[in-house]
């Protein structure tokens, strides 16, 4: 078994084997850690490219089932590919969720963030449609992919200004307390507070 790979799928793990993980916890925490517990064994991607090829690799192998186009499918059909499927299908997060690990990403925030950014798009969607009288369902997935352009369109939109806008605006109290003006070497010499005269000649 390579690093990344489903651990055992299918298989029930033999009762008090570390390697399974803690019962209670999530799927995608649960294959976080058993991943961190190989890690510690040595059993892990020395690189990057491990963990992108094993994707890549578990991508192709569910795609070509669930299409129906892999060697010597025979047109399986029933609960057998169903199972196959949920195999390949568990395959592919586990390796997904050792991607995550060797970007240095923590999955579940990641997964989180995809999810909440999902949501308020979909709800900027429905917005639109509901908007522009186009039924939600019923709608053609091409119309409804337009509202989704156009919703993510907005949020970049939303994100660059935000980006742009300058942090303190002239007259700004943060900026009025910054002090007095300096010229390029630093100094404040040739300057006085307000208000009071010079005492020489102009």
């Amino acid at each position: 078994m390579r690093p990344g790979e489903g651990a055992n799928a299918g298989q029930a793990p033999a009762a008090g084997d570390e390697a399974d993980g803690p019962r209670g916890a999530s799927a995608l925490a649960r294959a976080l850690g058993v991943q961190e517990r190989a890690a510690v064994l040595g059993f892990d991607w020395p690189d990057a490219r491990g963990p992108v090829a094993c994707v890549r690799e578990e991508t192709n192998e569910a795609a070509a089932l669930l299409l129906g186009s892999e060697a010597g499918d025979g047109g399986e059909a029933g609960p057998g590919r169903r199972g196959r499927l949920a195999e390949e299908v568990g395959d592919l997060l586990f390796a997904a969720v050792n991607l995550a690990r060797a970007a240095g990403v923590e999955p579940r925030a990641a997964l989180n963030q995809a999810t909440n950014k999902f949501e308020r798009r979909l709800a900027r969607v429905r917005e639109l449609a509901e908007t522009r009288g186009v039924p939600m369902p019923g709608a053609s997935l091409e119309r409804l992919d337009r509202l989704w352009d156009e919703a993510k369109a907005e949020e970049a939109a939303a994100a660059g200004a935000s980006r742009a806008a300058p942090a303190s605006a002239p007259g700004d109290p943060v900026r009025l307390a910054t002090g007095p003006a300096r010229d390029r070497s630093g100094s404040t010499a040739g300057r006085r507070p307000p208000g009071k005269k010079a005492t020489g000649p102009a």
